[in-house]
């Protein structure tokens, strides 16, 4: 396959398993966003997930992972989920229910609720991707979820569909 992006940014929200159109699409991103809430079994994924990266090639400059839903029930806290994939988190978005229903209304939480946790958190890790993305490196969004990649286990429904929406619009908004 021979593919060809033009844009600055892409976001991308794959299904949660490896198959050849995965795998080339993350070798040819410049950056990816590995996603996990904070739940054990959601970091384990996240860490294997990192694994594959690394067998992929892609080294740790360029991917990074970003915590969601952080303060959920059960969660760890971000540090564990450092220690156990193994890198810094770029970002941390919190568990907020502006989020649920934001996605009931259909509206991206940076829109319909702007001054949320975490629609303010989006917008900050979109601030940070367009600042360094000027370093001379390009950066492509990736996100990924429990299992590294982003839709529930046996299911087309995304697993994060609000987070994918406010990257999409944070981003937007700040590169035009």
């Amino acid at each position: 396959m021979f593919w060809s992006l033009s844009s600055r940014w892409v976001v991308l929200d794959l299904p949660s398993r490896l198959d050849d159109l995965v795998v080339e699409l993350l070798e040819r991103c410049g950056h990816v966003l590995l996603v996990t809430t904070t739940d054990l079994a959601s970091v384990k994924d996240a860490r294997l997930a990192a694994e594959i990266l690394g067998r992929l090639g892609v080294s740790t400059g360029a991917w990074s992972l970003v915590c969601n839903a952080v303060g959920a029930p059960g969660g760890l806290d971000v540090a564990n989920v450092e220690q156990h994939v193994g890198v810094k988190a770029l970002g941390v978005i919190p568990n907020d229910p502006a989020v649920s229903r934001s996605l009931l209304a259909g509206c991206p939480v940076v829109l319909g609720a702007s001054q949320s946790p975490a629609a303010v958190a989006l917008s900050s890790l979109a601030d940070r991707l367009v600042r360094d993305s000027g370093s001379g490196h390009p950066i492509g969004l990736e996100p990924a979820s429990t299992t590294g990649l982003s839709q529930h286990r046996g299911s087309r429904r995304p697993m994060f569909p609000g987070l994918m929406a406010g990257i999409r619009h944070a981003l937007a908004d700040r590169i035009g």
